[in-house]
């Protein structure tokens, strides 16, 4: 299909569709209904059927992305977002007291980055250790803060060497892994159980948009 901006020229994308259970579309009818209620108008018939489905649209070929891995990916989107929320409210990337200065500027940022690339990748190292052995999942809030507390015998270690610094955090691993575990709540599914749960996400249904119309 093509999506046309109000100044772009229109982008050939795809359309896969999913129908979703019955009692999920029942829930967007109602909410649309009680949306539209609110404002004083009517739900078109088209919008109604519209609530069967759950559509996405990408400019990812078949090749890089399936249709059936389509749903399975949009499910963990909010990982991506999560990132970026961690930079800004535990890296704090996006303040400084530079005011003038580009070059301190740019100096400040680019430590930043390389900050946020060691701890997510420790962050990585230590989830995929106490996933596949416990179950269980890091905290990248809860790790920051303990970096944060050991920061300035870690900034020595660091400086005299590699080597140190690698000591240094492998003695500091279980104690790591300890206080640093997530908080699961029963009631609800982590990113990583939806992700187990996605294997065998049936195929993409073709939609005839004529239908639709």
């Amino acid at each position: 299909v093509f999506i046309r901006g109000e100044k772009a020229k229109a982008l050939k994308i795809r359309l896969v569709g999913f129908r979703a259970p019955e009692e999920v579309a029942n829930m967007r009818r109602k909410k649309l209904k009680d949306q539209a209620k609110k404002k004083g108008r009517t739900v078109s018939k088209n919008s109604l059927k519209l609530c069967d489905w759950s559509l996405f649209v990408t400019n990812a070929s078949e090749e890089i992305v399936p249709g059936e891995m389509i749903r399975s990916i949009y499910r963990v989107r909010w990982c991506v977002e999560l990132i970026f929320k961690s930079w800004k409210s535990i890296l704090r990337m996006h303040q400084s007291n530079v005011r003038k200065n580009d070059y301190r500027l740019k100096c400040e940022l680019y430590a930043k980055l390389i900050l946020a690339v060691i701890t997510h990748t420790l962050h990585h190292h230590l989830h995929h250790y106490t996933w596949n052995k416990k179950g269980r999942e890091i905290s990248f809030d809860k790790l920051w803060k303990f970096i944060v507390a050991r920061s300035e015998s870690l900034h020595e270690a660091i400086i005299k060497s590699m080597k140190t610094f690698s000591h240094k955090v492998n003695s500091l691993l279980g104690k790591m892994i300890k206080d640093c575990e997530k908080l699961h709540q029963p009631s609800r599914k982590t990113t990583l159980q939806m992700i187990d749960e996605m294997i065998g996400d049936p195929l993409p249904t073709k939609i005839n948009l004529e239908r639709l119309e």
